[in-house]
């Protein structure tokens, strides 16, 4: 992947994922097999799986930042969780819900709550992502707020097949490899 130009892989999970007593150490040897740079794998973990499981996540996220792992809260509507028990517990990152970003270039309310939920996000130092940017006038928005902020959409790219995918990513790194020349 990093060949390809991936700075990370995120990889979806729930609380089930870390039961397993090799997980640590399984992951440690993917880690060092495949010689992956610090921080270059992400968990993502659903806000509700996290709230349900608040100690567990404690020692896993200390877990996780000695194999150089980001954790990260995904779909966060803040329903089930705070941002600072989030910060507590040793989450590097928020994954914010698509359901947040819905309308806010229509609803100022909504874009308001937005904004507010991001200036918390970066007030406790950690980093925010958007899940559902699809239009150039919710990107502006966001990008008006003026933290930085990861986001992915629509507006950026469709989902592909597989075999498009592939290709795309192919593509991506003849474009690298030509600029390196």
């Amino acid at each position: 992947f990093s060949s390809l130009g991936f700075r990370r892989f995120g990889l979806n999970t729930d609380y089930s994922f870390f039961t397993d007593k090799n997980f640590a150490k399984d992951i440690k040897k993917y880690i060092e097999d495949l010689k992956l740079p610090k921080r270059f794998i992400a968990f993502e973990i659903p806000e509700h799986d996290v709230s349900t499981h608040i100690d567990e996540f404690k020692s896993i996220a200390k877990m996780l930042r000695d194999l150089n792992i980001v954790l990260v809260c995904d779909q966060y509507t803040g329903r089930y969780i705070s941002i600072e028990i989030l910060k507590e517990i040793g989450f590097d990152e928020v994954k914010i819900s698509r359901n947040l970003v819905n309308h806010i270039d229509s609803d100022n309310q909504r874009f308001n709550s937005l904004k507010q939920l991001l200036l918390l996000i970066n007030r406790f130092d950690m980093k925010a992502s958007i899940v559902g940017v699809e239009n150039i006038d919710q990107f502006l928005l966001i990008k008006e707020v003026g933290v930085d902020v990861l986001l992915q959409g629509f507006y950026f790219f469709r989902p592909l097949e597989k075999q498009a995918l592939i290709e795309t990513l192919r593509g991506t790194n003849r474009f690298k490899k030509a600029d390196e020349e």
